[in-house]
């Protein structure tokens, strides 16, 4: 009875191993739904269907680099090509000017003649160089550029009377007219060689090589005063008497004159107003400017200023020449700076002044 019981529970097994063998045989199975990736988790792989699928062609990948014991050469890095310094001129030397230097000075340190080292640097007027200009200076041995032909100036010993133009310089007029700059200084007692204003004029003896500056004297020559005024003249009260033929001015009170000085008027361009004027308005200093093109001038701080008339006529200080005695000006009475104090202290706003020859 057991036996039988035994076998009859297998067969009904097998039965039902078959039908589910079959049953799977006949319906697709179920695919899986992939699932999305974790983080450090393997994705999970669909399942194979029945139906094969092609797969899609597959791209290449670059296999890394497999490490190796010997290692790869390094990159060689472009290095830039060394600056090479420019070739020094044999025989120049380049040199930058400094506050306070001069051409000549310049020229006598390096041991070259001063009118080789303006041609050589295309300078017309030495005295104009500024900080921070670069020279070159040359060697002994290098030829001069050819120097034009001038044409023929005045004879030596020639008196020039010369209106010095803007950007001019006494250095530049005396090349000019074959003298010296000490010879200019002298006829004109400039106080500084380096000082001379457009418009201003110098007298210069032509091929003049000998003249020295004088020592200046502590006092500005005055002429002797004259005994009586000149007909005509005021009786009473200040008046001031400019002879324009002497170059004096004569301080009076009443008939009796008080002060003389020599003065500087008009140049013949320029002349000094003839007549009987007033002083109209005093300033301590004044900057005065005037003409146009190359006879502009200008005048800073110029002082004791007392005009007399319409148009900028006045008498006044020079600082910038010592040539009285001499026409100099552009129609005002140039003063000596201490005379001209003298003058403003002593006539007040009113006071008549006679210009005559």
């Amino acid at each position: 009875m057991k036996p039988r019981l035994i076998l009859i529970i297998l067969g009904l097994a097998l039965l039902a191993l078959l039908a589910a063998c079959g049953e799977q045989a006949t319906q697709p199975p179920a695919t899986a739904t992939p699932t999305p990736p974790v983080a450090s988790m393997p994705t999970t792989q669909p399942a194979p269907t029945g139906t094969p699928t092609v797969p899609p062609p597959a791209t290449e990948v670059p296999a890394p680099p497999v490490p190796s014991d010997t290692p790869a050469p390094p990159t060689a890095t472009p290095v830039p090509p060394t600056p090479v310094p420019p070739t020094a001129t044999p025989g120049v030397t380049r040199y930058t000017v400094q506050p306070g230097d001069n051409l000549t000075g310049i020229a006598a340190r390096y041991g070259v003649n001063v009118d080789r080292l303006a041609q050589v640097n295309g300078i017309t007027d030495p005295n104009m160089l500024f900080a921070g200009q670069v020279l070159v200076i040359p060697d002994g041995s290098a030829p001069l550029p050819p120097t034009p032909t001038a044409p023929p100036g005045p004879v030596d010993g020639t008196l020039v009377h010369y209106t010095v133009q803007p950007g001019d310089g006494v250095f530049a007029i005396a090349r000019r007219y074959n003298t010296t700059v000490d010879a200019i200084v002298a006829r004109n007692n400039l106080d500084n060689p380096n000082y001379v204003m457009s418009g201003q004029v110098l007298e210069i003896v032509v091929g003049d090589k000998t003249s020295k500056p004088a020592p200046r004297p502590t006092a500005t020559p005055v002429p002797t005063l004259p005994p009586a005024p000149p007909p005509g003249s005021p009786s009473e009260g200040k008046w001031i008497d400019v002879n324009l033929s002497t170059q004096t001015l004569v301080a009076y009170e009443g008939d009796t004159p008080v002060f003389t000085t020599l003065v500087s008027t008009g140049v013949p361009a320029y002349p000094t107003v003839v007549g009987t004027f007033k002083i109209q308005t005093k300033l301590r200093y004044d900057d005065m400017r005037g003409g146009s093109g190359a006879d502009a001038y200008y005048l800073p701080d110029v002082p004791y200023v007392m005009y007399f008339y319409t148009g900028g006529y006045a008498l006044h200080g020079t600082y910038w020449h010592h040539n009285f005695g001499q026409p100099m000006s552009h129609g005002c009475v140039n003063l000596p700076t201490d005379a001209a104090a003298w003058v403003y202290n002593w006539a007040p706003i009113g006071t008549t002044i006679q210009i005559h020859w």
